[in-house]
């Protein structure tokens, strides 16, 4: 259906210059005064500096006033599932708790890395609950990595926190039946 339809007007050559020989042309005076190696230093060290010390988690203080209080992590299935060879795996409206299918098998403790006495909580945490995971909201996660000789996680964009509703930290999360235990605990040492 398409067709040439003329030209209708006056046309006028391209003014602009090439944006990929711009951008070459930059670049190539910032390799000859060595700008390129002092930018590439300097992302290195935000690189660095964010993954010893990510950005802390917003909107989460030390605890003032203890909360607990059950999460029912279960969703509604928003449209048919199916597996890969189309047959129904879950129907529209059907509820879902993962819990069904996966425990969680050990504790979750979140707390500021930067507090010395949530670290400390957190270590005698584990005399009477057993292992746990250990998670920080802020702090210097790779000096806690080495200093304890164990895994730590961080809360990354504070995802866990939202999906939790955890405002306060020390807290800490425990399998109750098919529902979560989400304590929010003052440092008692």
């Amino acid at each position: 259906m398409a067709k040439v339809l003329g030209v209708h007007g006056k046309t006028y050559p391209i003014g602009e210059q090439d944006l990929v020989q711009v951008i070459e042309g930059k670049l190539s005076t910032m390799q000859k005064n060595g700008k390129i190696s002092e930018l590439e230093k300097t992302v290195k060290a935000r690189a660095q500096a964010a993954t010893e010390r990510p950005v802390p988690v917003a909107g989460v203080s030390k605890t003032v006033s203890e909360r607990k209080f059950f999460f029912n992590p279960s969703i509604t299935v928003a449209e048919n599932l199916y597996d890969h060879q189309g047959q129904l795996i879950h129907q529209k409206g059907s509820i879902l708790n993962p819990l069904d299918q996966v425990s969680l098998t050990k504790p979750i403790l979140m707390i500021d890395g930067d507090d010395s006495s949530q670290i400390e909580w957190a270590l005698l945490q584990e005399k009477t609950i057993g292992t746990a995971t250990l998670i920080l909201i802020k702090g210097p996660i790779m000096a806690l990595r080495k200093k304890l000789d164990r895994e730590i996680f961080f809360d990354q964009q504070g995802l866990i926190c939202n999906r939790f509703l955890i405002k306060q930290v020390p807290a800490r999360i425990q399998q109750q039946g098919k529902q979560l235990l989400i304590e929010e605990l003052q440092v008692t040492i």
